[in-house]
């Protein structure tokens, strides 16, 4: 749930947010 902080971070890149969620989901899911 790292994802999180870089959300706060960016959040004007919510598509690549939203794919690293899934890159992330992928890996750890």
């Amino acid at each position: 749930m790292k994802y999180i902080l870089l959300e706060e971070q960016i959040k004007p890149d919510a598509l690549l947010i939203n794919v690293y969620k899934i890159i992330l989901d992928r890996q750890y899911g």
